[in-house]
């Protein structure tokens, strides 16, 4: 039913100022509309997302966003370059060296 759908997220966001800053310096994204209450992004085949101003706080215990790349490692390694901070984890086929499991 949902297999041709195209797929967005739309994240709650406490300060978009400092939301966008992140968003251009760490991960080189601009957004295509930015209103005074929400920046909306658009990618690739359709890809998008929405960041709109809330007062409440997500969880942060699950993704919320994922983005598909061609190749992982020169992903990982040009957004550690940028900044983003990658979390470790203990567990099997987790390789902390690289941040990629």
């Amino acid at each position: 039913m949902l297999s041709g759908a195209r797929y967005s997220a739309a994240l709650p966001c406490g300060d978009l100022a400092r939301a966008k800053a992140f968003y251009a310096d760490r991960l080189g994204l601009v957004p295509a509309d930015e209103q005074p209450d929400r920046l909306f992004y658009q990618g690739h085949s359709g890809t998008e997302f929405l960041l709109f101003a809330s007062s409440g706080t997500a969880s942060g215990s699950h993704d919320q966003m994922r983005f598909s790349v061609a190749d992982i490692e020169v992903a990982v390694r040009d957004l550690k370059r940028r900044g983003v901070r990658f979390e470790e984890y203990d567990f099997p086929g987790f390789d902390t060296a690289t941040s990629i499991a």
